[in-house]
């Protein structure tokens, strides 16, 4: 029983890094990820929402702050999510059309995302 369920749960897993990969997400780093889910989470695209609520949302509880101000600004960079006009930072927009985080691609091997060794989805098996 806990055998299929994990592999069930595998599936899903396969399922969602294709779908990240499909929306340029595949270089985002994990806390990134998490940033862009509690935002599209919290509200709708072209929507704000106030960094305290993004830091407050249960994807975001555990990122230690400088990480999470990081995230913010390498995001804010790619155009992944944008501050609303008229301010400087404290809210952030989902922006319409993702954009990934600059190319990380000439890292090196040993700094790849986990995402980077995720396997392919052969086939939606749910």
């Amino acid at each position: 029983m806990v055998g299929s369920r994990i592999s069930q749960v595998s599936r899903l897993y396969e399922l969602l890094c294709a779908m990240e990969r499909d929306l340029g997400l595949g270089t985002c780093s994990e806390e990134e990820r998490r940033i862009i889910y509690a935002l599209a989470d919290l509200a709708a695209v072209g929507e704000e929402v106030p960094s305290r609520s993004l830091k407050d949302h249960p994807f975001c509880t555990d990122i230690s702050a400088p990480t999470f101000y990081r995230a913010l600004k390498r995001l804010t960079e790619a155009g992944t999510i944008c501050v609303p006009d008229g301010r400087k930072t404290g809210a952030y927009i989902l922006s319409e059309r993702l954009e990934p985080v600059a190319d990380r691609a000439s890292a090196s091997s040993t700094d790849r995302s986990r995402n980077d060794y995720a396997p392919s989805l052969q086939e939606a098996r749910l």
